[in-house]
């Protein structure tokens, strides 16, 4: 048997790290943390109510707003970049966006409509970042300059002159983003001399700065995948136990790849699902994995179920595909009070349970810790009752990961038979040799 099964499904984020979720956009919020190895979804994130409204905010700028009723409907999203701007759908396919302009942090909002609140997280989201919008640039007379000269954008200024829309950064992929001008020119008084042809010029300018103002923003094409928030990756992996193995069977640390999608089914439910490929087939053991699966539903803030099975096989020694699919394990994860430490950051823990007899197998408490922005080490400790542990049950794991950028995870994962020195077994683990390096690439459709 391998070092576990959990190491197919390594942390993969969607984008590289840049909102602090733990210091709350509101009173009620609070930071998840999601110490399960999952190879699609961050780690950590915010969740907290604005009137009647959700949101969950992650690391890297994205966010849902969702209405908080008993059919809480299509949510608004939001895809931020630090510095630049958000994006902003509404649930009816629109866009708007909010650009980044040096601005503190706003209060939050009294009125209760959707897209006050996903504005007012928007600009929470970019507080700090951007530059405060330039001045128009107007055209400075010299002291010499008669009046008619003035008269008209032909006579007295240049195109140069006009004010022209404005954006710290243009979006190379959107750039209608920065289509919209920071400020509008101001407009011109009609001289004395010539009223009417003055009134004509500045309905004619006035009329240019609207159509200038509210351009028309062209909507990303609406592709499938990412309605319903499909995500895939590519893990290649290999067993560290080889180094310690005089056996030329497992010279080759058991070098795998796999293919990891998940997508959400609905607000509350998700799904995972991973397809797995040994370089060389002898080194396939009866419980290494065809496949894995594994349902999770939020059931609260707090409580969450799981259905997964990380050993399924399309046809093995225990069973085939629909036996993979009923040999499941159900478990129950709850989320415990935070640990504050003497650096201010916190320690995030929940505590899961076998189901539907939680007796019949450990209780589990996982904890996670972000050491930086890039680098996140976790461990999860096991509790037995006397003789329900086995042979090969571990005393705890632990996994430490480092992002080298959005799409590049690296990670080290030890889900062998580690025990602690009191309870060594008959069957220990070979301690850090016991684990596996995977090099995860995550997919952009």
């Amino acid at each position: 048997m391998d070092d576990g099964q959990p190491q197919f499904d390594a942390l993969m984020p969607p984008g590289s790290s840049f909102v602090n979720t733990s210091d709350l956009a509101s009173p009620n919020a609070e930071e998840v943390i999601i110490d399960v190895p999952n190879v699609f979804h961050w780690a950590r994130y915010q969740q907290g109510y604005i009137g009647g409204w959700q949101y969950v905010l992650y690391p890297d700028g994205s966010a849902k707003v969702t209405h908080a009723g008993i059919l809480p409907g299509k949510p608004f999203t939001l895809e931020c970049q630090s510095g630049v701007s958000c994006q902003i759908t509404r649930p009816d396919g629109t866009l708007f966006s909010v650009l980044a302009v040096g601005a503190p942090r706003p209060s939050i909002p009294a009125s209760t409509q959707g897209n006050v609140v996903a504005r007012y997280l928007a600009e929470w989201i970019l507080a700090g970042t951007g530059r405060p919008p330039l001045a128009p640039r107007t055209k400075r007379l010299p002291p010499t300059t008669s009046t008619s000269e003035a008269d008209g954008p032909e006579q007295g200024q240049t195109s140069a002159d006009i004010p022209v829309p404005l954006c710290s950064e243009p979006d190379h992929f959107l750039p209608s983003l920065c289509a919209e001008p920071i400020a509008s020119p101001a407009p011109r008084a009609p001289s004395n001399r010539d009223a009417k042809a003055g009134r004509v010029g500045s309905e004619r300018k006035a009329s240019s700065s609207s159509k200038e103002a509210k351009p028309k923003i062209a909507a990303e094409p609406d592709r499938f995948l990412k309605r319903i928030g499909a995500k895939c990756s590519i893990t290649a992996s290999a067993s560290l136990g080889f180094l310690n193995s005089g056996s030329s069977d497992q010279s080759n640390g058991k070098p795998r790849v796999s293919l990891g999608c998940s997508t959400n089914l609905t607000e509350r439910l998700s799904m995972r699902f991973s397809l797995l490929k040994y370089a060389n087939a002898r080194d396939q053991a009866a419980d290494d994995p065809d496949f894995t699966y594994a349902f999770l539903y939020r059931y609260s803030d707090k409580l969450s179920f799981s259905y997964s099975n990380y050993t399924a096989r399309f046809n093995g020694p225990n069973g085939g595909f629909q036996d993979a699919l009923k040999d499941g394990i159900l478990r129950g994860s709850y989320k415990l009070p935070r640990i504050q430490l003497p650096n201010k950051k916190q320690v995030a823990c929940s505590a899961s349970f076998r189901l539907p007899n939680p007796l019949d197998d450990s209780l589990n408490i996982s904890c996670g810790y972000a050491v930086t922005e890039k680098l996140r080490i976790g461990a999860t400790f096991n509790f037995y009752l006397p003789n329900v542990q086995g042979d090969f049950d571990p005393d705890y794991t632990y996994t430490a990961s480092y992002r080298f950028s959005k799409d590049l995870l690296l990670t080290y994962s030890n889900y062998s038979n580690n025990r602690w020195p009191w309870n060594k077994g008959k069957n220990p683990g070979p301690g850090f040799t016991g684990g596996s390096l995977s090099l995860t690439y995550a997919l952009n459709f």
